[in-house]
């Protein structure tokens, strides 16, 4: 993240959740908890 700076790696973030729920699709609701965990981790303060 240092070399990149905080704003690059934000949106890198919001990327790869993107990225994880377009993965689930496939499993519909059965990977929910998969998705509430990828927004909770790019949510989450410290």
């Amino acid at each position: 993240m240092s070399l990149k700076g905080p704003d690059w790696a934000r949106a890198r973030l919001a990327g790869l959740v993107d990225e994880a729920n377009a993965l689930l699709a496939p499993w519909g609701d059965q990977a929910d908890v998969l998705r509430e965990a990828a927004r909770f981790i790019a949510q989450r303060e410290r």
